[in-house]
Order: structure tokens, then C-alpha cells, then sequence
């Protein structure tokens, strides 16, 4: 138990005794010792850590959006051996380990956020991401559904289920989720390009000329769009097109390919 303050003794004459001097050293000996073992194993010791780890958490959020991942990735693991539940840390690392291409890794933090009690809204697209970069199509389509979420999420969310129906060649499925992503985001150029997948599967490539057309409208700096317009033009056949195309993608998005 700490000591509140010293015991006064008084001398001779009203003055301070030397038991009263002693006493006030004495107190000051232990409300040291008392703050000490505060600072190193009290409360004040959980507040250092919380600052500390929010510190690590806040340093790692400006290095991801300053692209550099691998510092962040550094902040936030240090940050997550300080507090193993710090759900917000979790879902960034989740985040930063998809950009890096670390799908699994990835996929391992975004689950453990979820785990912690993370808004489903946050997690589903990049953990949908990790599946793709993993080629976990089936549990994909397993795991990630449209929900009581905005309409536009909800694009979002059945394009990718529509992408991964296209790579495991379930077509009727794909062209579905496209079609239903497209009437849910209408300003989307995402669902559309899903479209044209499809369209060349069928070999109908006239009629995904025209659809790539509204896409090219909705976003005609996309990356996706130029390099759609490249796969169509590379299946007619039509080679020096799909290589100008491709060039502009490459223009638009120098380092995704």
C-alpha cells in the first residue's frame, strides 16, 4: 500500500523534529517506489501499452497509404504482439499482405478480424481477393454472399462470385451474378467486362463488342476496360489491335502486369 503522506512530529518550539525529517525522506523513498511499480506493472502500465500499440497501429496506416507495405506490415505485427486481439490491425494487415500478393497471409488475418467481431461490409471483398489470389474459387463462392449491404457492395461482391464461376468454366452461373451485379451498380464498368468474359466463352463476340462498348463509356481510362478490349481483339484474331490495346492498359497501369 502506498503511503498518502508523511506523519508530522514537531520539535521543540514547534519546529520540525528529526523524526518528522526523516519521515518526509521516508515518504518520498516510497512514493517513488509506488510510481515505479505503477509505471511497470499497473494500470498506467496498460495505458503506456495501449498508446504504444495505437501509435504502431496509426505509423502503419500512413505507410500503407503511402504504398510502402513493408513497413507498415513491420508497425502492425509489432503492434499484434502487443495486443493479439487489436481487430483494427488485423484487418490492415490483412489488407497490406493482399497488396503485397500474400493471399494466404491474408486470408489468415482477415478471418482472425472477422473472429474478432469485424463489420462484415469491411471484410468481404478483400478476403473474397485473397480466395481469387489463392485460386480458392469454390470456397470463394462458399464463403462470400451478398448481404444486408449497400447495393453497390453488393455489385461488387457478385462480380466476384460471377469471376469465380468463369474460372471454374460454370457459365449460366457467371452470366447470372454479371447480369443481377450489373442491375444492382448500373454505373459499374465491372459487371459489364464480367459480361464480355462470358460472351467470348460463347463465341458470341460481336455481341460483347457491344457490350465493352458501354463499358468503354462508363470508364474509358480503366485498366480493366483496355485490357478487355485486348482479350476480345487477341480472340477474332486481330492482333496488332489487341497489342495497342494492351499497350494502353500498360500506359494506364504500369505496374499491373
Amino acid at each position: 500500500e502506498c503511503p498518502i503522506g508523511p506523519t508530522e512530529t514537531r520539535g521543540p518550539g514547534g519546529d520540525p523534529g528529526i523524526h518528522e525529517m526523516k519521515t518526509g525522506s521516508r515518504f518520498r523513498v516510497l512514493a517513488t517506489g509506488c510510481l515505479l511499480g505503477l509505471a511497470f506493472g499497473g494500470p498506467a502500465a496498460a495505458v503506456v501499452d495501449r498508446q504504444a500499440t495505437a501509435s504502431l497501429y496509426e505509423e502503419a496506416l500512413i505507410r500503407y497509404q503511402e504504398k510502402d507495405l513493408s513497413t507498415a506490415v513491420i508497425h502492425l505485427k509489432n503492434a499484434l504482439k502487443s495486443d493479439p486481439d487489436y481487430l483494427a490491425a488485423h484487418l490492415l494487415l490483412g489488407r497490406a499482405y493482399l497488396e503485397q500478393g500474400e493471399g494466404a497471409l491474408a486470408e489468415r488475418e482477415l478471418a482472425t478480424a472477422l473472429r474478432l467481431g469485424a463489420d462484415r461490409a469491411l471484410v468481404m471483398v478483400p478476403l473474397a481477393n485473397a480466395y481469387n489470389q489463392q485460386r480458392k474459387y469454390r470456397q470463394l463462392l462458399d464463403t462470400i454472399h451478398p448481404g444486408d449491404f449497400l447495393p453497390t457492395l453488393n455489385a461488387e461482391i457478385l462480380q466476384l462470385r460471377g469471376s469465380a464461376y468463369l474460372e471454374l468454366g460454370e457459365i449460366p452461373e457467371a452470366e447470372q451474378a454479371f447480369e443481377r451485379a450489373a442491375q444492382l451498380n448500373p454505373d459499374a464498368s465491372g459487371p459489364l467486362l464480367g459480361q464480355v468474359s462470358v460472351l467470348m466463352r460463347q463465341g458470341q463476340f460481336e455481341r460483347g463488342g457491344e457490350v465493352l462498348q458501354q463499358a468503354m463509356t462508363l470508364a474509358p481510362e480503366d485498366v480493366d476496360v483496355w485490357r478487355t478490349r485486348g482479350d476480345l481483339a487477341h480472340a477474332r484474331h486481330r492482333f496488332d489491335e489487341a497489342v495497342g490495346y494492351y499497350g494502353k492498359a500498360l500506359e494506364l497501369a504500369p505496374g499491373s502486369y
